[in-house]
């Protein structure tokens, strides 16, 4: 026989050889090698349908324990319901990894491991919560590996301690002249840290350890600090109005703090990291700072809603004028109302919170005139008084100037509020005590 027909031969044979395998061998259902394993689940000996059923049993069991992340403030529980699982696009990864080539036809098959395909899906919320608390990229990355092999648990999360805090919110103000406390006050506002659910006093943590005290520069620091707390996501939970707008300040951004009449600026720290206080002083400029780990959520405040409120004009006799004299004892000043809101600055929560409504009263306009010029005042300036009966009373009687004067003031300041019908609302909300 040649070796032409020898090798042809032994082609055919081994041609029907491949033919009987893939007509008998892969008709019949396939069964994993021993020593195969689905995300730690033994699968070997086991067919398609089997091992289907019991890895799915074993997720239904690791499914009941809870999972949690060990933090460096505590247990944080994640929901095992973020975690899903695809049993068949497993089993077809076994599958395709256990094939051989041709050419190891007749060779044993050896055992593979393969860890399940698992999808971890956060929803918003959870997420901040993690970002405040732990590395969240590398410890979803930890939940991802635990899962995919069925493992305990409990896991070690990845924490933020060895990151660096960072300046979150910054302000700087101008100091007024003449103050001369003002380094008092930075030595004990600075590096005051505000823990997770710890509330802040301006009484009890600033005024009360200070060697001297001066409320007027107690007014302005604590107004800036205020301006600050505006911008992060703390709780106001007390704030007083100083009732007058001040030079260093807008109306609804300034606030009073009294030892005495125990007014206070207090806050609580309702977010997951500490927040610490920077104040220092560079000239005439006075800079507070907030320093944490950075959050996502960022604040910004915006005053609305601003009405003018018109003062009025008070008319006084004076008979030390000369006639048709006339001099202005005071010039008068507007007075308003606004509203506070703290909205956040990312695009993707537009709820806004109203912290305040706040209401400066007007500065009546005062001016003094000979009586024989009463009548020549010019009207609809304000709330004037230029009643014909009130010259006959001065005139008759000039030493009810006092007592009408009086009158004059309270009638103005009653017709100053006249236009609205909610000023007695214009109160500082959310007082705790």
């Amino acid at each position: 026989m040649g070796k032409r027909k020898i090798f042809v031969l032994a082609f055919i044979f081994l041609l029907a050889l491949i033919l009987i395998y893939l007509l008998f061998v892969r008709n019949q259902q396939m069964t994993f090698p021993t020593g195969s394993t689905i995300g730690g689940v033994d699968v070997g000996g086991k067919t398609e349908e089997e091992a289907k059923y019991v890895i799915t049993e074993t997720i239904v069991q690791w499914k009941k324990e809870p999972l949690q992340l060990i933090t460096s403030k505590g247990l944080f529980p994640i929901p095992k319901e973020v975690i899903q699982f695809d049993v068949d696009s497993s089993i077809s990864l076994l599958k395709e990894q256990l094939k051989k080539p041709w050419y190891q036809l007749f060779q044993k098959t050896k055992g593979k491991q393969i860890p399940l395909n698992v999808s971890i899906q956060l929803d918003d919320d959870l997420l901040e919560q993690l970002n405040n608390l732990v590395d969240v990229e590398q410890t979803i990355e930890k939940i991802h590996q635990n899962a995919s092999y069925l493992k305990k648990s409990e896991i070690e999360a990845v924490q933020l301690e060895n990151l660096e805090e960072t300046v979150i919110v910054e302000s700087t103000w101008q100091i007024p002249e003449n103050y001369h406390f003002i380094d008092l006050f930075i030595e004990e506002l600075n590096n005051i840290t505000i823990e997770p659910g710890e509330i802040f006093s301006f009484l009890n943590h600033v005024v009360e350890k200070l060697s001297h005290y001066n409320e007027e520069e107690g007014n302005f620091v604590a107004s800036q600090l205020y301006s600050v707390f505006l911008q992060t996501n703390v709780q106001i939970l007390e704030r007083h109005s100083q009732g007058v707008i001040p030079t260093y300040a807008t109306a609804g951004i300034e606030a009073e703090v009294n030892n005495q009449e125990q007014l206070d600026l207090m806050v609580k720290n309702i977010g997951t990291n500490p927040l610490t206080l920077k104040a220092t002083q560079k000239g005439n400029q006075l800079t507070i700072q907030v320093v944490s780990q950075k959050s996502e959520k960022t604040y910004t405040y915006q005053i609305i809603n601003k009405i003018d409120v018109q003062f009025p004009t008070i008319i006084r006799y004076d008979k030390q004028l000369n006639p048709d004299e006339e001099k202005i004892i005071q010039n008068g000043i507007d007075g308003k109302r606004v509203e506070v809101y703290r909205i956040p600055s990312s695009s993707n929560d537009s709820k806004s919170e109203r912290i305040s409504r706040d209401y400066y009263p007007s500065t009546p306009k005062i001016v003094a005139v000979s009586y024989r010029n009463i009548e020549g005042i010019t009207a609809g300036e304000g709330n004037e008084m230029t009643d014909s009966k009130l010259e006959d009373e001065l005139l008759t009687n000039p030493e009810t100037e006092d007592e009408t004067t009086e009158q004059m003031n309270e009638t103005d300041e009653q017709k100053g509020n006249e236009g609205s019908n909610f000023d007695s609302i214009y109160e500082q909300p959310n007082i705790v005590k």
